[in-house]
């Protein structure tokens, strides 16, 4: 599919966007068989542009019903992996996570998809500046733990975070 575009284009990076429909039947990757897999997309990304440190964008599946956590933290664990591959997180492209918040793009179709797009884009935009342009502190915060604590669940990111509730 970008076969035609390998001779003599540059680009700059790679996005990759896992299809929803699929991702549930990834099992915690107990065969590695989706590693493998992301593994080799990157790796073509990378030999048909000839750099090696090509920057790839893996945009994390948001949550729902039948879309396990186990894989999205595998997506976090494969941008961990490498030095070039970042984790744009879709978890805010609601305000809340309940089902009601889900909206189907067409009724009686299996694959979902938030209405609020936008901060996904912008989210990608912000790590692309910070990791191809030098943009500094531009990616979401990472979750450095999270306790149990006084009957309250308190969250510690790696930078200072503000949420707008509104």
């Amino acid at each position: 599919m970008i076969a035609p575009f390998f001779d003599g284009f540059a680009i700059r990076g790679a996005i990759w966007y896992q299809g929803e429909g699929n991702s549930g039947s990834v099992t915690a990757d107990s065969d590695g068989s989706y590693t493998a897999h992301f593994n080799g997309v990157r790796n073509t990304f990378r030999d048909a542009f000839d750099d090696e440190e090509l920057p790839v964008f893996i945009i994390q599946i948001p949550p729902r019903v039948g879309n396990p956590f186990y894989f999205r933290a595998l997506q976090y664990e494969l941008a961990k992996s490498d030095d070039n591959t970042y984790l744009v997180s879709s978890l805010y492209a609601s305000s809340t996570y309940s089902s009601n918040e889900l909206k189907y793009t067409n009724p009686g179709e299996s694959m979902v998809h938030y209405e609020r797009k936008s901060p996904v884009g912008l989210a990608l935009a912000d790590s692309v500046l910070e990791h191809v342009y030098g943009m500094a502190d531009r990616s979401a915060p990472e979750i450095l733990s999270v306790q149990k604590r006084d009957g309250a669940i308190v969250i510690t990111f790696d930078t200072e975070l503000t949420v707008d509730m509104g």
